[in-house]
């Protein structure tokens, strides 16, 4: 990775920028990408740094186990090389609904979302407490540019999560409370804590491979001007991560509700994943539509059980580099996709089309 997904916006906010204006001047930053690293570097083996890591270590040994995911043992979804993506879109009105009922709550729509997603897990597993894996931006405020800076500033951590509570209230406020503690403690990446636990117990298993990323609730005028003119079906995105088995991301795109789900490809069976993603779809639903959605009691998890196999990715195998031999056909060109976020075709830059860039929403 070379960029996060504040950078990535930022840079087709100032590519827009130059189309609009061959001629405009951007402010260069005061400090570089190269000069972060190096500060961060250094602030390392600060003392809120040790602090951080001790902390940690006292509760390493009480972390519970990733979700028990069961390995489909007949036909799986994709193939083993890649990722498998599956979308849930809520439109405007139902995203604001979500975010009004959030509000009244005193619950953030990360909160609420990521409780869905740990319930749909927990309801699939069979398991209510258990490790996920959570990526969040992480531009410490070294320099009063850092915020226009390209790179890859995201880290992850550690999330120890009960889905098993008697309503959807209290697993909500238990995943935000959970959220905001190992926030309070994330100078140690997850990198470091995966590495401490794999020091410890020796397991030749990633600890959490099941992941979950929210950028709901920032404010990032360069991906909001940037989404506004870039229609969402010219968007191509093929991910490979080999440590992860589940990736779950919610965004915003237009004032509309984004959650992407993507799958390790030759290892859950499509009706799961399809499961997965609806009940996370009908969690939500509920929340929206529902006064009580918070107060109603949840069904008792199912047993797991005993004699399944359970899908895990071992360290080795996560390392080994993949080579990308296959090929995709994307039916929309990057010409046609050029034209129709900016009205200008690319063999005539010096014309700009009367045509205003064409939106997607809702």
């Amino acid at each position: 990775m070379f960029v996060d997904g504040w950078s990535f916006y930022l840079f087709f906010a100032e590519l827009l920028a130059f189309h609009d204006d061959p001629n405009t001047v951007l402010p260069t930053p005061d400090i570089g990408f190269a000069d972060y690293v190096a500060t961060v570097t250094a602030f390392r083996h600060s003392d809120a740094w040790r602090a951080d890591l001790a902390w940690w270590r006292e509760r390493l040994t009480d972390l519970p186990s990733a979700p028990a995911l069961p390995r489909s043992l007949g036909d799986t979804d994709g193939e083993s090389d890649a990722m498998v993506r599956r979308s849930l879109r809520l439109d405007a009105d139902t995203t604001a609904a979500l975010r009004a009922r959030c509000a009244a709550n005193s619950v953030t729509t990360t909160a609420v979302v990521g409780a869905a997603y740990a319930r749909a897990l927990a309801e699939w597993a069979g398991q209510g407490r258990f490790l996920l894996t959570m990526l969040f931006f992480n531009r410490l405020p070294v320099h009063e540019d850092i915020d226009r800076v390209l790179g890859p500033f995201a880290s992850s951590t550690l999330v120890d999560v009960r889905a098993d509570h008697d309503d959807l209230g209290a697993v909500v406020r238990g995943f935000g409370e959970s959220i905001g503690t190992v926030l309070d403690h994330g100078l140690v990446s997850g990198v470091e804590l995966n590495r401490e636990i794999a020091s410890r117990t020796g397991r030749r298993s990633v600890p959490a491979p099941v992941v979950f990323t929210s950028t709901l609730g920032f404010a990032d005028t360069a991906r909001d001007a940037a989404v506004s003119r870039i229609d969402p079906t010219d968007v191509y995105e093929r991910v490979r991560t080999p440590q992860v088995l589940i990736d779950c991301q919610a965004s915003e795109e237009n004032g509309s509700f984004v959650c992407n789900l993507d799958a390790a490809g030759g290892v859950f069976a499509a009706d799961d994943l399809d499961g997965l993603l609806a009940r996370i779809g009908e969690i939500l639903e509920t929340v929206v539509t529902d006064d009580d959605a918070f107060d109603t009691p949840l069904p008792p998890l199912p047993e797991p059980d005993p004699d399944r196999r359970t899908a895990t990715v071992d360290v080795a195998e996560a390392s080994r580099p993949v080579e990308a031999t296959s090929t995709v056909e994307i039916p929309r060109t990057v010409r046609s996709a050029w034209e129709r976020a900016t009205g200008r075709r690319p063999s005539d830059p010096g014309r700009t089309s009367s045509r205003p860039a064409e939106t997607r929403s809702g």
